[in-house]
C-alpha cells in the first residue's frame, strides 16, 4: 500500500467515481476505530499515523462553507512540513468573506489564538456526530494584516463553545490566522465523521449548494423541551431535542412559527398569510387563513392554548381570528406596516398585540404594564404571553428582554443587533436574532 495518495493530476474521472464508491463501501461495512485524541483537537498526526483509507472520499451532503466564490483543489493528504499530511481542503478567497454553518449544530471549540498553527478556528457538530473544522479565521482589523486578532472581526457576535447555530448561519470570517500568515486567505475546512478521524472533504465540497448567510424570522419554545428557530426560506430547525415535522419551502418569505400545545406539530406563515401546517397542525387546516397574494403584509401568527384556533396579525394591525380565537384589541393602522407581534393569554380570553415603538395594545383579560416605549423608533420586535401567570416579556432590536408581571426580564446578555422574535415557556425564555443567531436568556 502506498504511503501517500497518486498526485491529483493523474486521476482520471473513472479514477475518481471508483473512489468515492470505495469510500462510501468502507463507512459503510468498516466500524472506524476511535483514535487517542488531546483535549485540543487540533493537535498534529503525522504522516504515518494518518489512516490511508480517510485519504479516500468522503460521502456527506452539508451547505458549502464559504459564502461566495472560492478555489479549491483536492489538497488533502499532500505532504507538509515535519511530516504532517494536510487533513483537509484550503478553500482560497478574499480576507471577510463571510463562512457559514454548514449544517444545524452546536459549536463545540472555539480557538480565539493565533500562535498555533491552525490559528483561530472553530468545531461544528452536527446532531449525527459528524464535526466541520474551520481554520485561519481571520485575524486582522478591516483593510490591514496588522495581526491584531479583534474577535469581532473573526467570529460572528455571541458565536463561542455551546452555541446553537442553523445551517447558512454566518459564524466566522476567512481570513490567514497561524501559519497562513503570508498567504492568500483561506478557509483551512476539515471533515470528520463520528469516529474522528479526518476524511476526504473534497467530493461533498464539489457538489455542496451554494447559499447566502441565514435570516432568521421566529422562535417557538417545545413544551417538552428544546425549541425551534424559523429560517426566512422556511427552514424549521430544531435544537436540544425537540421533535421535527418538516419544513415548508419560501424562497425569503417565511414569517413566523408557532407550536401546537400537544408538542405535536406547528404552524408556519409566509409573508402573503399562508399557512404551512405539520404534525398535529395539520387539524388547523379546516380553518381558511387570510390571503394576500403577492402582498407581503402577515406579520406574527398565534396558536389558541387548545390548539383549536389561532390568530394570523398583519402589519397594519389586523387581527385575524379562526376558530376559538379571543377578539384582539380595536387598532388599526391603514397603509402603515408597524404592527410586529401578537400572542394570545394562557386562559384564551385576552389578547397582547405589539407595535414596532412598543405600544403594547390589550384586548379580554390581557393587561398592560410597563415594558418599554421607544416613540418614532421602530425597534420592539416580539411579544409573548407568561405561561405561569399573568404578564408579558417584550424583546427590543437590541435583544433586551422587559418583562412584566410573571414573565422573566433582562437575563443572559445578547450579542449583538437586529433581534427578531421571542418565545416563553414557564421561567424559560428563547429569541433568534436576524441571522439566524439563537440564544436562551
Amino acid at each position: 500500500m502506498r504511503s501517500t495518495p497518486p498526485p491529483a493530476h493523474a486521476r482520471t474521472p473513472r479514477h475518481r467515481t471508483a473512489l468515492v464508491l470505495a469510500a462510501v463501501a468502507a463507512a459503510v461495512a468498516v466500524a472506524l476505530p476511535t483514535p487517542a485524541s488531546a483535549e485540543d483537537p487540533t493537535a498534529e498526526v503525522t504522516a504515518a499515523a494518518l489512516p490511508q483509507r480517510s485519504i479516500q472520499a468522503a460521502a456527506r451532503s452539508f451547505l458549502f462553507p464559504v459564502q461566495g466564490a472560492v478555489r479549491f483543489t483536492n489538497d488533502f493528504g499532500a505532504p507538509r512540513s515535519g511530516g504532517r499530511q494536510h487533513k483537509g481542503n484550503d478553500l482560497m478567497g478574499a480576507k471577510l468573506q463571510k463562512l457559514l454553518a454548514t449544517r444545524d449544530g452546536v459549536v463545540t471549540f472555539v480557538r480565539h489564538d493565533t500562535s498555533t498553527n491552525s490559528g483561530n478556528m472553530l468545531v461544528l457538530r452536527d446532531a449525527e456526530g459528524w464535526e466541520y473544522w474551520y481554520m485561519h479565521i481571520n485575524n486582522d482589523t478591516p483593510g490591514t494584516d496588522d495581526g491584531r486578532n479583534p474577535r469581532g472581526w473573526a467570529f460572528a457576535p455571541g458565536i463561542t463553545s455551546g452555541s446553537r447555530v442553523v445551517q447558512g448561519q454566518h459564524i466566522a470570517y476567512m481570513g490567514d490566522s497561524g501559519n497562513a500568515e503570508g498567504t492568500a486567505p483561506h478557509l483551512h475546512f476539515e471533515l470528520h465523521p463520528p469516529s474522528g478521524e479526518a476524511v476526504n472533504p473534497y467530493e461533498s465540497l464539489i457538489v455542496a449548494p451554494r447559499g447566502t448567510a441565514a435570516v432568521g424570522r421566529g422562535v417557538a419554545l417545545h413544551p417538552g423541551g428544546g425549541y425551534y428557530v424559523l429560517t426566512a426560506d422556511g427552514g424549521v430547525h430544531a435544537f436540544d431535542g425537540a421533535p421535527s415535522f418538516g419544513s415548508p419551502t419560501l424562497f425569503g418569505y417565511a414569517r413566523a412559527l408557532a407550536v401546537m400545545p400537544d408538542g405535536q406539530g406547528y404552524s408556519v406563515l409566509d409573508g402573503f398569510g399562508g399557512l404551512h401546517h405539520f404534525g398535529s397542525a395539520t387539524a388547523l387546516r379546516r380553518f381558511p387563513g387570510p390571503y394576500w397574494p403577492g402582498k407581503d403584509i402577515a406579520r406574527d401568527l398565534a396558536i389558541t392554548p387548545t390548539g383549536a384556533g389561532f390568530i394570523v396579525l398583519d402589519g397594519s394591525g389586523g387581527i385575524h381570528r379562526r376558530g376559538d380565537a379571543p377578539a384582539g384589541p380595536p387598532v388599526w393602522w391603514p397603509n402603515v406596516d408597524i404592527a410586529r407581534s401578537v400572542a394570545i393569554t394562557p386562559s384564551n380570553a385576552g389578547v397582547y398585540l405589539l407595535d414596532g415603538f412598543g405600544g403594547v395594545h390589550t384586548s379580554g383579560d390581557a393587561r398592560k404594564g410597563n415594558s418599554g416605549y421607544w416613540p418614532g423608533r421602530d425597534v420592539a420586535r416580539g411579544i409573548a404571553a407568561a405561561t405561569s401567570g399573568r404578564g408579558y416579556a417584550v424583546l427590543d432590536g437590541w435583544g433586551e428582554l422587559h418583562g412584566v408581571g410573571t414573565a422573566p426580564a433582562a437575563g443572559a446578555p445578547t450579542p449583538g443587533r437586529r433581534w427578531r422574535a421571542l418565545d416563553l415557556r414557564g421561567g424559560d425564555a428563547v429569541a433568534v436574532r436576524g441571522d439566524g443567531y439563537s440564544q436562551r436568556l
